[in-house]
């Protein structure tokens, strides 16, 4: 058996830690699209670890920004950058990140990922067949002939936060999974890899910034500019934005949270992570294909086919997991292996007008009982907070009294 399957667990272990450790480190809470011009490339930039923009505060900075930018120097008319990902995205999960996106208006894509699956020690296999069905997706939806372009997995060590001996092993198998990469690249005619390159001394700092996603940016720019000018809007169809359906005030919820921490639903989130004993509670809004989760320390999206809060809203109720590993919904979800999220509990959240539009949730680290949380007491967290979303409904979505009523009894 080789070394690092027998590290594997206690590298799953240490980065699910980090992971949990990460909720005051700043990162972009808010549109993670940036667009300069009416007329220019569209990119879909996936990814995780250096995409995901860990030390700053916006995507206006991150890479997001940094590269909508850069393409502008090749791409005069302008240029829109989407960005799909989140920390918690790896080889595994990335194809349910992409969800229902209409990849046919993209005229490129970037992916950048893996440093997660080195750190953890991913078996070379299931690297190959998860980028694999990845690559075969991006190749299938994408315009004919769009470019893709996937970064080699970066130094795991060039990141000060990883220094360990375990880390300098993630190294060699890094270099492993490049390896793979670089096969599964040759098998695809659109797809290339390249390397993003050691970060500057001068912009290297503890958790990311501006400076360093500009170096990056520039690298990729080399890569992808010439290609995406030629090919811009060439047998693409217009971009036509997609109606939303979901909650009005889910874009408000965002904003709220982006703004401060100093708000409401950051307090009820907090009270409510002290009183249970855990590490995340959070409001969790569903939008289509994924969930939002808000809270004091929490900004993200998942897909919904990875949560557990789509069992709350399907099923209208309550819901209680003891041990999401033990639970037959839950024993295969990529997730478990990444958060290490044991325990769930979840109370509905409606809107004004009595629909389920997410959960009031609490996660923890380990399994625990059914009766370890008093769902009167969520109830109680998740009513307040569901009030606070009221405020943030547009007046079109305010619902009767009698639906309002109906709502709060449940």
């Amino acid at each position: 058996m080789a070394l690092y399957e027998l590290l594997r667990p206690a590298a799953e272990l240490r980065y699910a830690y980090k992971l949990s450790r990460s909720g005051d480190v700043p990162h972009p809470r808010d549109s993670p699209t940036v667009q300069y011009g009416d007329d220019g490339p569209r990119i879909l930039l996936l990814g995780n670890g250096p995409a995901h923009g860990w030390g700053v505060a916006s995507h206006e900075l991150a890479l997001t920004g940094q590269l909508a930018r850069e393409i502008c120097e090749w791409a005069p008319t302008g240029c829109r950058v989407d960005y799909i990902g989140d920390e918690r995205l790896n080889a595994a999960t990335a194809r349910a990140w992409l969800g229902n996106t209409d990849l046919s208006v993209y005229d490129c894509a970037v992916v950048v990922v893996g440093v997660n699956d080195a750190v953890r020690f991913t078996p070379e296999s299931s690297w190959q067949r998860s980028v694999g069905a990845l690559l075969e997706y991006l190749e299938a939806e994408l315009p004919n002939q769009a470019p893709i372009r996937v970064a080699e997995i970066q130094r795991v060590t060039s990141v000060s936060v990883f220094s360990s001996l375990l880390d300098r092993l993630a190294d060699v198998h890094a270099r492993r999974l490049n390896a793979v990469l670089g096969e599964l690249a040759a098998a695809h005619a659109s797809c290339e890899i390249f390397e993003i390159g050691e970060p500057d001394p001068r912009h290297r700092s503890s958790i990311g910034s501006a400076a360093l996603y500009r170096d990056w940016a520039q690298v990729i720019g080399r890569e992808i500019g010439p290609l995406v000018t030629e090919s811009a809007r060439r047998g693409r169809r217009d971009v036509t934005e997609a109606t939303r359906t979901g909650w009005s005030g889910l874009e408000s919820a965002r904003a709220l949270i982006a703004s401060s921490e100093e708000n409401a639903l950051a307090r009820i989130t907090n009270a409510a992570r002290e009183a249970f004993g855990v590490h995340v509670a959070a409001v969790s809004l569903r939008d289509e294909d994924r969930f939002h989760y808000l809270g004091r320390n929490t900004a993200a999206s998942l897909p919904s086919e990875l949560t557990y809060c789509q069992y709350v809203v399907d099923g209208d109720a309550p819901l209680i997991v003891p041990s999401t590993r033990r639970d037959r919904r839950f024993p295969h979800n990529p997730l478990n292996d990444l958060t290490h999220t044991e325990f769930y509990a979840g109370h509905p959240l409606y809107s004004s007008s009595g629909e389920a539009i997410g959960a009031f949730c609490l996660g923890g680290g380990y399994a625990r009982k059914a009766d370890s949380v008093e769902m009167e007491r969520l109830r109680v967290f998740a009513l307040e907070a569901q009030a606070e979303l009221w405020k943030l409904e547009s007046p079109d979505d305010e619902g009767s009294v009698d639906n309002i009523l109906e709502s709060e009894t449940r």
